[in-house]
Parts: C-alpha cells; sequence; structure tokens
C-alpha cells in the first residue's frame, strides 16, 4: 500500500468528521497505515489527500503569498478522475470503465508510470500517474507555475482526443482526492484500487467485489433523516422509545438563493462583540432587514437582502467576519436556527435567541422570498422549516 500514495509524508490530508465539518489534519504521517488508522479514530465520513507534494502540508493555507509555507512545491502527481452523471451506481459502472480503458491507453502512449487504478465509490474511476515532469526551477513557486502550465497542455491533448476526463481536477495542482481504502459517504462504497482488467467485469460483480458498509448509521444525511423520521413517530406515538445515539438533532439554514448566483448575508462573530457599528453600517446602506442570531457559540447577523458574492466578501472582510474564509472557499454559508435537541429528543440542549433589529424593507435590494418567508412568523426563536433549511447533525456539548 506504500507504493499508492508516495512521500505521503509530504501530502495534505483533509477529512470530514462525524458533524460534518471538513477538518485538516495538523501533522505528518509517514506510513499508509497509520494514516488510515488515525482516520479510523477520527471516525471520518470522507478522507481526502494532496495530489501536490508539500514541505511543510499541515500548514497549507489558500492564501497563496510569498514566503508562505503552502509555497513550498515539491511536485504533484498527475490525476485522472473519469466520472459520470447516473445515479444509478451500476450505470455508473457501465458508462466509465471504457473511459478509463481508453485513459490508461492514452497514459501508457505518453509513456508515463501508473501509480494506482481506483474505484472512487461513487461516480466512476480515478487513475494516478506519477509526476511525468522535470522542473527547472530550484523556486517553488516557479515550479508550481511549470505543473500548471504542463497540466494545462495535458488537458488539451485530453480534449482534443475525446477523452471522458474532469479537465478541473487534471490541471488543479492544488487539488485534494479521495484516499485509496476510505469509504464514500455518499454510496458506501470504498474507494478501491482495482486492476485493469477488473474493469472487463460485469458491473454487478465488479461492485460485488468493492467494499461497503452500512450508510443507514455512517453518513451524516442519512443518519439526520433517520432521526427526523424516529421525531416524528416519537410524537406521534408519545416517545415509545428512547433513541441510542450520540448525536443530537440540529437546524441550520443556507444562504443560498436557489436558482440564482445571489446569498443572503451572514455574518459570524464572537459572543463578545459590539455589533452596534455593524448593524449601523448595512443599515445605512439598506441591507435590510436585519437579526441577530445568538446561541453559546456566536453571534449571527443575518438579513435576507439577497446581495452577490462579491459584495458579501468585501462586507465580512470589513468586519472581520469569523465565516469569511469559508465562504470564500465554498461560496456557502450556515446560519443555525430553532431549537437543538439532545439523543432523547426530549429535552432542549438550548435555544437559539432571535432579535429583530430592524424591521423595514430596502428599495435597493430584493429580498430572497424563501428566507422572509422563514422569518415571517411570530415565533422567530422555532425558526426550523421551508425548503431553504439544510438538516444536519451537530455534537453539542452545552
Amino acid at each position: 500500500m506504500k507504493d499508492l500514495i508516495p512521500d505521503l509524508k509530504f501530502r495534505h490530508i483533509r477529512f470530514v468528521n462525524q458533524d460534518g465539518r471538513f477538518i485538516k489534519a495538523r501533522r505528518k504521517f509517514r506510513y499508509y497505515h497509520e494514516l488510515l488508522e488515525f482516520l479510523k479514530k477520527k471516525k471520518a465520513a470522507d478522507s481526502y489527500y494532496s495530489t501536490a507534494k508539500w514541505l511543510n502540508p499541515e500548514r497549507i493555507t489558500q492564501e497563496k503569498k510569498e514566503g508562505d509555507y503552502d509555497t513550498v512545491f515539491l511536485g504533484c502527481d498527475l490525476f485522472f478522475d473519469v466520472d459520470s452523471n447516473e445515479k444509478n451506481i451500476f450505470k455508473v459502472v457501465e458508462e466509465t470503465r471504457e473511459g478509463v480503458k481508453r485513459v490508461l491507453d492514452f497514459i501508457r502512449w505518453k509513456g508515463w508510470e501508473i501509480r494506482y487504478i481506483a474505484f472512487s465509490g461513487a461516480k466512476g474511476f480515478h487513475v494516478s500517474v506519477k509526476d511525468p515532469l522535470a522542473y527547472s526551477s530550484p523556486e517553488p513557486k516557479k515550479r508550481e507555475t511549470e505543473a500548471k502550465e504542463f497540466r494545462a497542455k495535458i488537458a488539451r491533448e485530453v480534449t482534443k482526443k475525446g477523452l471522458n476526463v474532469d479537465l478541473g481536477v487534471l490541471k488543479d495542482v492544488r487539488r485534494i482526492v479521495r484516499i485509496p481504502f476510505t469509504y464514500n459517504s455518499r454510496s458506501g462504497y470504498m474507494c478501491y484500487p482495482i486492476q485493469e482488467k477488473d474493469l472487463d467485469l460485469e458491473p454487478k460483480e465488479f461492485l460485488g467485489r468493492i467494499p461497503k458498509i452500512g450508510y443507514g448509521g455512517t453518513s451524516p444525511l442519512k443518519r439526520a433523516m433517520k432521526a427526523l423520521r424516529l421525531i416524528r413517530k416519537s410524537l406521534a406515538c408519545g416517545f415509545p422509545s428512547t433513541p441510542q445515539a450520540e448525536y443530537y438533532i440540529g437546524f441550520s439554514v443556507s444562504s443560498t438563493i436557489a436558482g440564482t448566483k445571489r446569498h443572503t448575508l451572514m455574518l459570524e462573530f464572537d459572543n463578545k462583540i459590539d455589533i452596534t457599528g455593524i448593524i449601523d453600517y448595512l443599515g445605512d446602506r439598506e441591507i435590510i432587514p436585519l437579526y441577530t442570531y445568538r446561541d453559546y457559540i456566536s453571534t449571527l447577523v443575518f438579513s435576507p437582502t439577497a446581495l452577490d458574492r462579491g459584495m458579501i466578501l468585501k462586507t465580512m472582510k470589513r468586519f472581520n467576519a469569523r465565516n469569511y474564509n469559508a465562504f470564500k472557499k465554498y461560496s456557502h454559508s450556515l446560519m443555525r436556527v430553532g431549537r437543538f435537541y439532545t439523543p432523547s429528543f426530549r429535552e432542549v440542549a438550548w435555544e437559539v435567541e432571535c432579535r429583530e433589529i430592524i424591521g423595514k424593507t430596502s428599495d435597493r435590494y430584493p429580498c430572497s422570498r424563501a428566507h422572509c418567508l422563514l422569518l415571517d412568523r411570530d415565533d422567530r426563536t422555532n425558526v426550523c422549516g421551508s425548503e431553504e433549511v439544510i438538516v444536519r447533525l451537530a455534537k453539542i456539548t452545552p
């Protein structure tokens, strides 16, 4: 297994924990079994490694500033991702396996060394190739530029040959990809290394050889839906039983405005901060109506006003909002609302306090209708409905 991801100690590792948070591993791993044991101990739902090698991978950040550790680029594997949009996993295998064979023929024609072929666990296959580039510059930033230019050239060749490859993955030298021998939370199937001859198996037989775990109790989304069904049943039957779980159920509203590229404004701050100036600033610019949500974690300033991404980022940066980096990376924010329940679903762990600051409407910007409907109720502390709400599990220690 050590040859699957060589130079493991130079790879950046990230994983999704049981709370649904994307976590950076702040340490190096010398051995593959050590990495898998770490992920198992953390109960990671999905796990990823960087195709690139970095001198200090545990210190990688989004910023690409001169002198930062993330600029010490050592090299990068070529990574071919062959995907299908099919939802039926048997059809996924059937549709993508021929595309993988064509990619393998292309790699052999180039004379490159294949590290591994793997079933991704959901949408298709991965092919990892040893970095074929001989870098001419000793400077890390210039090496990274060389790598980008080389991959852009390969992407053009791949396109010309009509290969079914995700060009975004191929060209991105800062890409993280799924770690072999870890499970895919969407399907329960393992990201599993295979031999080329396995591509000739019938989809049913092929998938029968891929390890799978039952995700009724592992996938965060499925766990949440199961918990909601249990709540509904318990309310109807008077709590006939107490569910055995270590998770709490909570609700979060998404900033996304469906069908548009706009978002509602969600600013997250430390509880100790005085938000008076922030409210005044936004009110002067007609970013209204405004509400504040407060729980034991933080204070959130929220407006259902529909704004573009650039304006939201500018506002977040101006006030040093805690969720600035997350929104910059994912173009998406979540706001905790409603009540958070204990595993028995009988007791409220805590309630989110909501307060309306400005109630007038704005003539300058439109508002999200779905978000306004969420707030158009007498008891705003119990907001937890409508299509814009994302149900998620949160491990809470009140």
